[in-house]
């Protein structure tokens, strides 16, 4: 089971760090090339690459969009192998009973001693962290990616890059749309000449891939017991325009009954995102989601369709990456006649 960390350890830590090259967006180039030499340098959109620093940077001017800092911590409590406790006295009534889990053919839940509740949080536990080590990783890379807009001096070199393999470098005020022929990819280096001078970032852009991991609290009803625990939810998508986006995720959340026995609602889903209103940084939005739900614990073991929504806001702090908080409420067939409500507020980090 811990294989599947120590993969993504090593992933994370093999990862590039951010390069002191900058791609011009190929519209951006030939933006370029059509104005008068002495206004190329004004303006110009830049996206940081990734790969090896070729030299130690100078330090950049403070961004127009403001510096932060991102710190992520974690505390994980695994079982320590103890002896068994001894068994539990029974419980007093109504705690007994049977419920037979609905939806996926499930089973029967009678509901003194726990079933396989413990080996789905350590599930959420392995899952949850492999989602944050990948959090990590994307914070301090795609996230901290610089795009954005730049001055340039007149002499500041870029680097045609054909596809043959062949790179040709022209000074900004010398470039000519003839030199744009068979150019695949247009750099600068922010060490070469008199440096750039960066002007802010561009922003919010969510079109593209995207990653969101983000955790809370929350709690579900389990027939006449309630269950409170912790939350999260761990979502891939991709947004095809700037406001809608589909993303597929889990949603774990666990927690205890009044006798200390673990259960775990866990819901995969398929889920649909939409920003309307846009308040400077602030972005408020709203989703909807469908999937199934696998419950277990305190005798648990039921399956079944699972319908929910709610409110979503995001403070964007670089172009790809946005602090993200949510509410949600989520109605899941836990049994054949019996829906079960779950209500989650969250908050985390998205990443474009």
């Amino acid at each position: 089971m811990l294989r599947p960390v120590a993969l993504v350890v090593i992933f994370v830590f093999s990862t590039g760090c951010l390069s002191n090259e900058y791609r011009i967006p190929r519209a951006e180039l030939q933006r370029l090339a059509s104005l008068p030499p002495d206004e190329r340098g004004q303006r110009v959109r830049l996206v940081q690459e990734m790969g090896e620093r070729r030299d130690t940077p100078p330090a950049p001017v403070p961004q127009a969009y403001g510096e932060f800092h991102v710190e992520i911590q974690g505390y994980i409590a695994l079982p320590s192998g103890r002896s068994r406790p001894a068994p539990r006295a029974a419980p007093a009534a109504p705690r007994t009973g049977s419920w037979r889990g609905g939806g996926g053919g499930g089973g029967n839940l009678t509901l003194p001693s726990g079933g396989s509740g413990e080996e789905l949080v350590v599930l959420a536990i392995v899952v949850f962290t492999v989602a944050l080590l990948a959090a990590t990783g994307l914070v301090v890379t795609e996230g901290m990616r610089f795009d954005g807009y730049t001055a340039l001096p007149p002499t500041q070199p870029v680097h045609l890059k054909t596809g043959g393999g062949q790179e040709l470098v022209v000074p900004l005020a010398s470039l000519a749309p003839a030199d744009l022929e068979g150019v695949e990819e247009a750099t600068v280096i922010e060490d070469e000449m008199d440096g750039l001078r960066f002007l802010g970032r561009a922003p919010l852009d969510r079109r593209g891939a995207a990653f969101k991991l983000d955790a809370g609290g929350g709690g579900f009803s389990l027939d006449q017991y309630s269950v409170v625990g912790l939350a999260s939810n761990i979502q891939l998508g991709f947004f095809p325009t700037q406001t809608f986006g589909v993303m597929a995720g889990v949603t774990l959340l666990g927690g205890t009954l009044e006798d200390g026995s673990t259960v775990a609602r866990h819901t995969l889903s398929l889920e649909a995102q939409f920003f309307p209103a846009h308040l400077g940084r602030l972005h408020l939005g709203a989703f909807g989601h469908g999937g199934v739900v696998i419950a277990g614990g305190s005798g648990i073991d039921g399956s079944g369709e699972a319908f929910g929504g709610g409110a979503i806001i995001e403070i964007d702090l670089t172009t790809r990456m946005a602090l993200t908080a949510r509410a949600d409420y989520t109605r899941a067939r836990l049994t054949p006649t019996v829906w079960s409500g779950a209500t989650t507020f969250t908050v985390g980090v998205a990443i474009y």
